[in-house]
């Protein structure tokens, strides 16, 4: 943040409050708020890419907020890859790290959890390939909510669903599947047949063929 310039504080800040929406529609609300002589569509489009620093440190925010969050309640966490040498915490007694590892390795180790974590790149509408993959590997998922996971998934039913903004209520959330051995396997029951019919690649590729017509 120390190079970042006052526009891109700014819309930092803004974003931080506003978790709940995609970065063109929150850059769209900080422009009638705080510029509305600049809310143009090309001074958007210009705009956006002009606070893209912005956005990804909101996002790396919110990533190592959540982390924060269940480790300083005392759940459990594994985190692999280069990139958690730089988190610090009060609580890293509840981190473990580990190197980064490849796609098929990763399937491996969620074949051996209990729970995935997934925390969206920022997306606000659609799922992930990693949300497929928890499911598929027989893990439960617990996931920040999109449109679509809202609308498609039941919250407790096939996967657990949590708000950015409302983050203090996750730790509650791990530790009641944690605890509940027989719901949290049904659960995982029920999301790995759900992925199996709907979220392979062989799935994904006879969808494609069908719109190609």
């Amino acid at each position: 943040m120390d190079t970042f310039s006052e526009e891109e504080r700014k819309f930092y800040e803004y974003m931080k409050s506003h978790p709940d929406v995609n970065f063109e529609v929150g850059y769209r609300q900080y422009l009638k708020e705080n510029m509305p002589y600049k809310y143009e569509e090309d001074t958007i489009r210009i705009g956006l890419e002009s606070v893209k620093n912005a956005c990804r440190a909101v996002t790396s925010y919110y990533r190592d907020a959540v982390i924060e969050t269940l480790i300083a309640a005392g759940v459990n966490v594994h985190v692999y890859g280069d990139s958690w040498q730089s988190f610090h915490s009060e609580h890293e007694a509840f981190l473990s790290r580990h190197p980064e590892v490849s796609v098929e390795e990763s399937l491996e180790v969620l074949g051996h959890a209990k729970i995935g974590l997934n925390i969206m790149t920022w997306h606000k509408a659609g799922m992930t390939e990693r949300i497929a993959n928890i499911m598929l590997s027989g893990a439960v998922c617990v996931s920040d909510e999109s449109s679509y996971l809202r609308e498609n998934y039941s919250d407790g039913e096939e996967m657990t669903l949590f708000r950015l903004s409302e983050i203090s209520l996750l730790p509650q959330k791990v530790l009641e599947l944690l605890r509940d051995e027989d719901h949290r396997r049904q659960m995982a029951v029920k999301a790995y047949e759900r992925a199996r019919k709907e979220h392979t690649w062989r799935k994904r590729t006879e969808e494609f063929l069908a719109l190609k017509g």
